[in-house]
């Protein structure tokens, strides 16, 4: 956790890293059964702790942290996003291509964690929110059933995007939107890295 201090007060029963959609799926199709509590970690940034299920499983999504860049998408272009991807990732893949995202400031802190809770970025005066950045999600439900947000305004997408997301499923990858880059990058608040 960011926050280390709580890490051994909030010990969970198993910690589980799925690689894929049927991993996880099977994932939280046991815990349901099993009547344990579930948590989930991005980047572990939250502050209380809440990435950890003290006596319970904790899903680590960080070997879903894949990027694909879509230039040519119906919506302009886009990131299609793993949920285990840390901003950082997301810039790294953005590096060079005249595009940003409405973004995290800190490298190593959870995509889908900050769009979850609203996020604000450097940007946000000009493009909003980073959650209204959000075109889709893929969401997994507890019983294991996979639904896509898709576009527009829908109840779902914009319960994901406002903070209850924790409490409806796993988001498993999210399509950002992305935006060209002013001339030069300045005023972007890209970090970079290396």
């Amino acid at each position: 956790l960011f926050n280390r201090n709580l890490q051994d007060e909030r010990a969970p029963l198993a910690i589980v890293k799925p690689s894929s959609l049927s991993q996880l799926q099977a994932v939280l199709e046991t815990a349901r059964a099993s009547k344990l509590r579930v948590s989930v970690r991005n980047g572990g940034h939250n502050p209380s702790g809440r990435a950890l299920s003290k006596g319970g499983v904790t899903i680590d999504l960080g070997r879903h942290r894949a990027i694909r860049i879509v230039r040519n998408d119906a919506s302009g272009p886009v990131a299609e996003v793993g949920a285990g991807a840390v901003w950082g990732d997301v810039y790294e893949a953005l590096g060079g291509s005249g595009l940003y995202a409405v973004g995290g400031g800190c490298p190593m802190v959870g995509v889908a964690g900050l769009v979850m809770n609203g996020g604000i970025a450097f940007t946000s005066r000009k493009r909003g929110l980073v959650g209204d950045s959000v075109l889709s999600f893929t969401l997994v439900f507890p019983n294991g059933t996979v639904a896509e947000t898709g576009g527009g305004r829908s109840a779902l997408r914009s319960a994901l995007s406002a903070g209850g997301g924790s409490t409806l499923g796993v988001v498993w990858a999210l399509r950002l939107r992305l935006w060209p880059a002013p001339e030069g990058g300045h005023g972007v608040g890209v970090v970079r890295l290396g």
